[in-house]
């Protein structure tokens, strides 16, 4: 028997559900932010050496399995992400998104969960909430705290994201 197929888009998971938040930035203007999550917080790669009977998740033409260490701290994760203003972010070295790990949530093994995530301006509204932005998580789990990259805050990130920018990673 092959390996089962569904696409990730099929599959509901409902603490991950997107949402809007809200924040005000420093000169005042209220911001309303659609947060959503990838398949990446709830799953790892497919060992192709090692398929096993596992069910098989495609994100687009990438096979991905269910993590449940992953689906199991990702309940922490709508939580992080309500609370970025309370949380030190990073420009990851390779510019392409930002991280924000929890303190409060480490593992056995000493690594903190992390979330990596896009800002991109998106006008709209979903559930009937405005939103400016697009949040996109786009993976999180646990790993070693970041021991390079440039520290932001989420206004700045904010600000940035509305002008079509990211807050750039300084060495």
């Amino acid at each position: 028997m092959g390996l089962v197929h569904i696409d990730a888009e099929e599959i509901e998971v409902q603490h991950l559900a997107p949402h809007v938040e809200r924040w005000i930035l420093p000169e005042g203007e209220s911001i309303g932010l659609l947060i959503n999550y990838s398949c990446h917080c709830w799953t790892t790669n497919l060992d192709m050496a090692h398929p096993g009977g596992l069910l098989r998740i495609m994100d687009g033409t990438r096979p991905r399995v269910l993590d449940m260490a992953r689906l199991e701290a990702s309940h922490n994760l709508p939580d992080l992400m309500r609370a970025l203003d309370q949380h030190r972010l990073y420009v990851t070295a390779s510019e392409r998104n930002y991280a924000v790990y929890n303190m409060s949530f480490i593992a056995e093994d000493g690594l903190c969960y992390t979330a990596f995530f896009k800002v991109r301006r998106k006008k709209g509204r979903y559930n009937g909430a405005r939103h400016h932005l697009e949040l996109f998580v786009e993976s999180a789990y646990h790993t070693v705290q970041p021991q390079k990259g440039t520290k932001t805050k989420l206004a700045a990130v904010l600000s940035e994201g509305l002008k079509g920018r990211m807050v750039k990673y300084r060495r």
